[in-house]
């Protein structure tokens, strides 16, 4: 009797040994498959890549994706930014063109508001119901640029590191303010420009001076201005002012080596040492 309660007893502890291990192994893959599902709803999803915010777009414009999983059904919206109402850009479902890429092309002009600031909505139905939005970006189909400035007027013939004062204006189609751009000189690899410079309103000439270092020594300047207005719309590079630089007879040897120095500091750093050693 005493052998028979022993081995059942020596049996239990075995099967509760087994039991525990299975649980143990079930709880494992439960909380495995939990975790594993986190980190693939955080993958499964859809991207707007473009537009985004802050774009001005007009015309038609390709919308662009990215949705996982790739076989889901995509509806496109767009309504006016930090509105409540939402207009559909396809009745049909559309799907990906490109694994996990789509596109879709959407003529602006067809936008019930006009120009203005929009947002377009994304939606997708298949492994989940996902949304993402562009944020606001600007349909400017109706708006003009300014027309092109005339070439900027002033000194043609300048010398070395002195100050020169130049003039230049435009209108603006739609009567916006006007901001301006000026090209200094130009190589094959490399363009000197101002900032913009503005707002200035439009049809009012405005001033800028400037003065050509030893880089441009000896070299004719095709010195232009380019616009653009409150909207972001610019006009073209107007036609050149041809500007020859020559050499200031009143720079000494010295004075010729440290604006030398000076045009060249910021290509090259040890120059900039030098030029500092020297001025001491």
């Amino acid at each position: 009797m005493l052998f028979g309660r022993k081995s059942i007893f020596m049996i239990n502890k075995k099967n509760l040994f087994r039991i525990g291990t299975t649980f143990a192994v079930i709880f494992l893959l439960v909380v495995t498959s939990v975790a594993y599902g986190k980190v693939t709803s955080k993958t499964l999803g859809v991207t707007l890549s473009y537009p985004k915010e802050g774009d001005i777009v007009n015309g038609t414009i390709t919308i662009e994706w990215t949705v996982i999983p790739g076989d889901s059904d995509i509806y496109l919206y767009y309504g006016l930014y930090g509105g409540s109402e939402w207009i559909s850009i396809n009745e049909d479902a559309l799907h990906n063109t490109d694994g996990y890429r789509g596109e879709h092309e959407w003529d602006t002009t067809t936008a019930e508001y006009g120009d203005g600031l929009y947002e377009i909505l994304i939606s997708t139905i298949g492994g989940g119901t996902n949304h993402d939005s562009s944020g606001g970006f600007i349909i400017n189909n109706y708006a003009e640029a300014p027309n092109t400035p005339a070439a900027p007027k002033g000194p043609t013939n300048v010398k070395l590191e002195k100050n020169y004062t130049y003039t230049a204006s435009t209108t603006d189609p739609d009567g916006d303010q006007v901001f301006y751009r000026f090209r200094w000189g130009e190589s094959d690899t490399i363009s000197f420009e101002s900032e913009w410079l503005g707002p200035y309103d439009s049809g009012v000439e405005i001033e800028t001076t400037h003065s050509w270092g030893l880089l441009f020594f000896n070299k004719t300047i095709l010195f232009k201005v380019k616009a653009k207005d409150t909207d972001d719309m610019e006009s073209d590079w107007s036609d050149p002012l041809p500007i020859t630089v020559a050499k200031n007879r009143q720079l000494s040897l010295s004075n010729f080596f440290m604006i030398f120095l000076e045009s060249c500091k910021n290509m090259f750093p040890v120059m900039n040492f030098l030029r500092m050693t020297i001025a001491r």
